[in-house]
């Protein structure tokens, strides 16, 4: 016979694939810490071994071993079952979420259903698959069961209505929770240039883009008057193109260090930070160097730059995939110690509502008005 759930605090029981030192984990670790522990109980379930030595937050952590998606279903059953949250809280791609659903139907219990979605460029994952259509219908029906479904950016509430036909009713943008507090300072662009100093972040994959950041910064450091130096902190299954494309383009074998933790001591010693993304939900990295006080160039992609950044005063927005507009906005800010400086200061106040405090208030709000008791 099953013991009853305890009713003092809310259950929540999250969900994700991967544990690495990446953008939704980052966030997810900031959101189960800063969480109130007199009124939630949290468990994380990732559903693959963890590779990385990034640090899991302060809650008890189950794990699953990498298997197709469809042997998933009994063991998350299960797992359900035996909890018995008040809530289930979804950090996975679009792909998985049928998956979930059915295991939800199975475990024969009814918690709230949270789907949080943070990457765009996940939409139309499944139209990569052999059957689209299947997973089309399976994925919408699953959305549409949710209780609530949560965006990182505005603008990608409409397309995930769109894509699906979810009722706009049913999906809230949500801040994600990124420390920012205490870390700006203000920086002298004019006293410090011999060399600037450029950073991107991010996994070494096509969404990212790197390949344009690359041809740009070369253009740029051909150019500019003042030597400009590259590091793009991340690793993944375009590292050895993204390396040989350094090489071939004459930058170096320095470019890329390798997977390292993204905190306060990231950015201290940067001058201009680079977003140089195809799509992107809400970047938690981009909003960081925003906090941090990083001059920042970001693409104009969907979604998320455009609702941080004002073109011109707050940092600039160039085209996706143009190498022209990036080198020239590279060549502007290095000319321009003024600013640079009015870019690092326009920055921590456009991301205020991301700090942890606001946005957790926000998410125990979220959590509070849809759990399902009893």
């Amino acid at each position: 016979m099953d013991e009853p759930r305890s009713e003092k605090r809310i259950k929540i029981l999250f969900v994700i694939d991967k544990w690495q030192a990446g953008g939704r984990q980052r966030v997810l670790q900031e959101l189960i810490n800063g969480l109130d522990a007199t009124m939630f109980e949290t468990v994380l379930l990732i559903l693959s071994k963890p590779t990385s030595s990034f640090p899991f937050p302060k809650t008890r952590v189950c794990v699953l071993p990498h298997m197709r998606y469809r042997s998933y279903i009994l063991p998350l059953a299960r797992i359900v079952r035996a909890e018995r949250p008040h809530i289930v809280s979804s950090h996975l791609g679009v792909l998985i979420l049928p998956i979930i659903h059915i295991a939800l139907l199975i475990s024969r219990t009814r918690p709230a259903v949270l789907y949080s979605i943070q990457s765009v460029f996940d939409l139309t994952s499944y139209t990569h698959a052999a059957y689209p259509w299947i997973y089309r219908y399976m994925i919408a029906r699953s959305l549409r069961a949710a209780t609530r479904i949560t965006t990182g950016s505005e603008g990608a509430m409409a397309p995930l209505s769109a894509e699906f036909g979810i009722p706009p009713s049913l999906i809230r943008m949500v801040p994600n929770p990124v420390y920012t507090s205490g870390h700006h300072h203000s920086r002298d662009f004019a006293s410090t240039r011999t060399t600037v100093r450029i950073l991107s972040v991010g996994r070494l994959a096509y969404p990212k883009d790197f390949s344009t950041l690359l041809r740009s910064f070369k253009k740029a450091r051909e150019i500019s008057a003042i030597p400009l130096s590259l590091s793009i902190i991340g690793d993944g299954a375009d590292g050895v193109a993204l390396r040989t494309e350094a090489h071939d383009l004459g930058l170096g074998d320095s470019i890329f260090p390798g997977e390292a933790a993204v905190d306060s001591t990231t950015f201290e010693n940067v001058d201009i930070f680079i977003f140089s993304s195809r799509s992107e939900g809400m970047p938690t990295v981009l909003i960081e160097a925003l906090a941090f006080g990083v001059p920042v160039i970001a693409t104009d992609c969907d979604f998320g730059p455009r609702e941080l950044i004002q073109n011109g005063t707050g940092g600039f927005l160039v085209p996706v995939g143009d190498v022209e507009k990036m080198a020239d906005a590279i060549l502007r800010l290095c000319a321009d110690p003024q600013l640079m400086h009015a870019f690092s200061e326009a920055g921590p106040a456009a991301v205020k509502r991301f700090e942890c405090t606001n946005a957790i208030r926000e998410w125990q709000q979220l959590f509070t008005d849809h759990v399902k008791r009893g």
